[in-house]
């Protein structure tokens, strides 16, 4: 039961975080719907993923790999393009990761070994990562936007 509410509260909503930067870094039209299809298609293969004895850290290239594929389908850029898009985002998760888990232990004392091995513990630290992602995301077409507006006048 704890892979579903995993498959429901982290691995979707993190990969339509990561879908959704990585589109504002595409520099494309956000379309709600196809960040959504990409987030979904990523969750679900990941929590598959999870699942093969493989060693940690392959689920990333994995993840990257898909996600190129998936930019590269749904919004037709070039695939070096979709590749340095979702790899920005994917950096910007792994510093989140660790300065999350490093309060974390500091708040809980306990290691972040013992802290990832709780699903529940390791589904809620993901949350505020999620939120940072859509934020950037979201500064970063405001940006944009004023950039553009400023250009306009």
């Amino acid at each position: 039961m704890s892979h579903i509410i995993a498959l429901f509260l982290q691995f979707i909503p993190e990969e339509t975080a990561l879908a959704f930067l990585a589109t504002v870094f595409l520099k494309v039209e956000i379309d709600k719907k196809t960040v959504l299809v990409i987030g979904l298609i990523s969750g679900v293969a990941v929590y598959l993923f999870r699942m093969l004895p493989v060693t940690f850290g392959f689920h990333t290239i994995f993840l990257i790999l898909l996600d190129t594929v998936l930019l590269n389908y749904f919004y037709q850029r070039r695939v070096l393009d979709c590749f340095s898009s979702i790899l920005k985002p994917f950096i910007l998760l792994f510093f989140c990761e660790i300065i999350t888990a490093n309060i974390l232990h500091y708040i809980s004392d306990k290691s972040i070994e013992e802290l990832i091995r709780n699903p529940l513990i390791k589904t809620i630290v993901v949350l505020p990562q999620v939120i940072l992602l859509f934020l950037v995301g979201i500064v970063i077409l405001w940006m944009r936007d004023k950039k553009e507006q400023r250009y306009d006048l």
